[in-house]
């Protein structure tokens, strides 16, 4: 099996077991979903190009095929949905670009992911999501994003990555929130403002209404984060609704930040001939000392990303050593967490590109185990 492709299906695996433990939606009178002209008048956040999306809806109608992509995290996957294919939130509107084109091939690309942000989405984005061309793109990272100068770096590098790809894709951004209201969309709107790219707020849509007193949390979610059919429905309604307007042309801006992520990627993980590692869809894994496993990666910035667990009697010590250098010691207990955990980790960020030697070494009784999921660089 193509080793991207079984690394989204074990992905996809991981979600699904997370969804397993979440309340399931259930389906009712009283959660068929409204739309209410202030929420969707306080869901407009910014000033933005039109054209975009008027050439897309051309596209559908001259060439008889559209590709509708999104990427996220666990939300956009379709986690608490109460059919993460049909009733979450991106099936939802591709079922409004049928209904609106009846004689389009629209094809649908999920690259959601749960527990991620946009510094593993810049990465990721070419191999699970431009690598099918998509013609519109809805990106959602406001409630998994943290650090504010890493979070606009990274969310600026995806919105360029994919502004720039070959099928020159029209973007939507949406504001999302948890149950406290919290949402990283101030920053993401920045970007968005940047590149007149149009937002959508459903954390203002709908939590003045929470606030208020006319609406209570549950309405729209079982736990602190996922909405249930009715969120999902809502927040399908408010990008639908959008995208009855017209829209109007504008050229990329010059980068609002440095830029620094627009050429990020995943490095491709290839047979290396060590037998103290094995290379599976899970990335590279180890249960015993041995033969360090190493890299040689040019780049200018590299984040690795390994699995973190709750399970004490199974997280392994290992130490990562850069170019020969100081070795840094990563532990793979993730004290007090959910569950298992893709963790990632800055180990070079520097402004000029070189190549690097990266050396993993076992450091932990056998049989505890340490995954090495992927190594994120920046050319």
């Amino acid at each position: 099996m193509n080793f991207n492709k079984a690394r989204t299906l074990y992905f996809h695996n991981l979600l699904m077991v997370f969804c397993f433990y979440l309340s399931s939606a259930t389906v009712t009178a009283q959660n068929t979903a409204i739309m209410r002209d202030e929420w969707y008048q306080r869901s407009i956040k910014n000033t933005y190009t039109t054209a975009p999306i008027q050439e897309i809806f051309k596209r559908a109608e001259v060439n008889k095929k559209l590709t509708v992509g999104v990427i996220g995290g666990s939300i956009t996957a379709g986690a608490n949905a109460s059919d993460f294919q049909q009733t979450a939130y991106a099936p939802l509107v591709v079922q409004w670009f049928r209904k609106k084109f009846p004689q389009t091939e629209i094809h649908f690309v999920n690259a959601g992911i749960g527990a991620t942000n946009s510094l593993f989405g810049v990465h990721r984005v070419d191999g699970d999501l431009l690598s099918y061309k998509p013609d519109i793109v809805i990106i959602e990272f406001s409630v998994n994003d943290q650090g504010e100068s890493r979070t606009k770096a990274s969310y600026e590098g995806l919105i360029r990555k994919i502004l720039k790809s070959e099928n020159k894709p029209a973007i939507l951004a949406l504001g999302l929130m948890d149950m406290q209201g919290n949402s990283w969309q101030k920053y993401h709107l920045e970007v968005c403002n940047h590149y007149h790219i149009p937002y959508i707020s459903y954390r203002d849509a709908l939590y003045p209404e929470i606030q208020n007193g006319n609406m209570v949390w549950s309405e729209i979610s079982s736990d602190e984060v996922h909405p249930n059919d009715r969120g999902h429905q809502i927040i399908s309604n408010l990008v639908t609704h959008f995208l009855e307007e017209i829209f109007n042309e504008k050229t990329l801006p010059v980068p609002l930040t440095q830029n620094r992520y627009e050429q990020a990627c995943i490095y491709p993980f290839t047979h290396i001939d060590n037998p103290d590692w094995e290379l599976t869809s899970r990335g590279w894994s180890t249960t015993h000392k041995g033969k360090p496993l190493e890299f040689t990666v040019k780049a200018s910035i590299i984040t690795i990303m390994f699995e973190k667990t709750i399970n004490s009697q199974k997280a392994a010590n290992v130490y990562v050593t850069l170019d020969n250098g100081k070795r840094q010691k990563l532990s793979t207990f993730f004290k007090d967490g959910w569950g298992n955990y893709m963790y990632p980790e800055i180990i070079l960020d520097s402004d000029k590109s070189e190549s690097h030697i990266i050396s993993f070494e076992y450091d932990d009784k056998s049989g505890k185990e340490f995954i090495l999921h992927n190594i994120q660089i920046v050319p």
